[in-house]
């Protein structure tokens, strides 16, 4: 009898055709249902999982019969405790790579600031970014490129220079 015949008559709460079956093949529809929920993607909501089987499991205790109960019982609960150790495990894998995701974003941060920071080729910079703060915002209160170059010492190219960029 396969899955889908066993879940029919737990679902019919047919005791006859469940008392029918046997031992094995009880524990061997837990076992395929069981399966089902561990080949799933990891990302799948593992808790989700772990409340159908639950549900099952309570299904098939209040159907089946009390001889079977207890081996049933036994081997869906380390079942359980298997499937919620694995959840346990993802977890815990899940928040070490989001703590080295993390370190790495803040390492590429640091390295792009770095290469911002580093001056264009050809020639070195002459003058420093807190230097062009200062000229273009005097640029935009009203002066005129002459009157920016003159101020800081500096040709009207450089001014446009420092405006475009």
């Amino acid at each position: 009898m396969d899955l889908k015949e066993i879940m029919q008559l737990a679902k019919a709460e047919n005791r006859e055709g469940l008392a029918a079956l046997s031992k094995d093949s009880l524990v061997e529809a837990v076992i395929m249902i069981n399966k089902r929920f561990t080949l799933e993607k990891v990302n799948s909501p593992l808790n989700q999982q772990l409340e159908v089987v639950k549900k099952l499991q309570l299904d098939l205790m209040n159907k089946a019969d009390i001889g079977c109960f207890n081996i049933r019982m036994r081997e869906m609960e380390r079942q359980l405790t298997d499937t919620e150790a694995e959840r346990d495990k993802l977890q815990a894998e899940n928040e070490e790579l989001e703590e080295k995701l993390q370190c790495l974003q803040e390492h590429v941060d640091e390295l792009e600031q770095d290469l911002a920071d580093m001056p264009k080729a050809g020639r070195p910079e002459r003058y420093d970014k807190d230097f062009r703060v200062r000229v273009k915002a005097y640029y935009n209160d009203g002066h005129t490129y002459r009157e920016t170059a003159g101020h800081f010492n500096i040709s009207t190219n450089t001014v446009g220079r420092f405006l475009k960029e």
